[in-house]
């Protein structure tokens, strides 16, 4: 087969479509933080503005799509230049911060690979990674309201017990004797952070044979991580003006996505294993008919 061929029509055309959904989201990435860098005027500025938890969502659906089975899957060639033109329309026919093409395509793509039974997890994982950013929408600033309040009131007890004496009241944590000050706003609460970390560890774990026991379990100590990271963030930011900047706006935004990142990846790794041992001690059992 040429390469053209296993390009184009390899599983229906539906692996390259996914792979330009992808772009569509890596393209609204790039602008982000073409945007930071002509405000700030700083090459470090291109780098943290990237997402690296999408890349790395992105990274795994695209190379899951590729490696799937699309033998049941047999589109014809109006449904094929259909997809196309469409996927082709919404990436280079719409500015490059537009979300909603993403979401359309992604959600046309998953009803398709509905029918499929061996392909409807692919089809969660291209919805779930598409419509994360709704929940960092307005209507949802009471929830993240609430979150800010307990963010606020942990990190002050943190920080007394670590031997940082401070001031809370309400939002506003300050440590006794300096003259400055952080709000804990709603868009740095631990519930902007927990959406995209449970998502990014259920699509690393779909595709997998894992139990919902276990699967509770992760998203358990997931949550829990994106407390403790974010907690850590905070008393940081509480140290001084410059530490609230380089972790709210600076390079600590970087830091702050690539250990999202990891705990997505790192807590999904470890429950997959989990589950593989407990599932392969099952299997051998205990020894039948022993006697001594």
């Amino acid at each position: 087969m040429k390469i053209w061929q296993r390009v184009f029509v390899a599983g229906g055309g539906y692996p390259l479509l996914i792979s330009f959904a992808a772009l569509m989201d890596v393209r609204r990435t790039a602008a982000f933080a073409l945007n930071r860098f002509y405000d700030f005027g700083q090459a470090l500025s291109l780098v943290e503005g990237v997402n690296y938890l999408l890349l790395a969502e992105w990274i795994y659906i695209v190379s899951a799509a590729w490696k799937a089975d699309w033998s049941a899957v047999k589109p014809g060639w109006v449904e094929r230049g259909l997809g196309l033109f469409v996927t082709l329309v919404a990436l280079f026919g719409v500015a490059a911060a537009a979300h909603w093409p993403t979401i359309a395509v992604c959600i046309l793509i998953a009803a398709r690979l509905s029918f499929q039974p061996n392909l409807r997890w692919l089809g969660f994982c291209l919805v779930a990674v598409a419509v994360q950013n709704l929940f960092v929408r307005p209507e949802l600033d009471s929830i993240h309201g609430a979150f800010a309040h307990l963010d606020a009131w942990i990190t002050h007890h943190f920080l007394a017990a670590t031997g940082f004496a401070n001031d809370l009241r309400g939002v506003v944590l300050q440590l006794q004797g300096a003259n400055f000050a952080i709000e804990v706003q709603p868009a740095c609460a631990t519930s902007g952070i927990i959406p995209a970390v449970l998502i990014a560890f259920f699509i690393f774990t779909l595709g997998r044979r894992i139990s919902a026991s276990s699967l509770a379990l992760g998203a358990v100590v997931a949550v829990g991580a994106c407390f403790v990271l974010n907690i850590l963030r905070l008393s940081l930011m509480a140290q001084s003006e410059a530490y609230a900047h380089y972790w709210h706006e600076g390079e600590g935004t970087s830091i702050l996505s690539l250990a999202m990142c990891v705990i997505a990846y790192w807590t999904a790794s470890a429950v997959a294993h989990y589950d593989e041992r407990r599932q392969d001690a099952q299997v051998i059992g205990p020894p039948e008919n022993l006697h001594v």
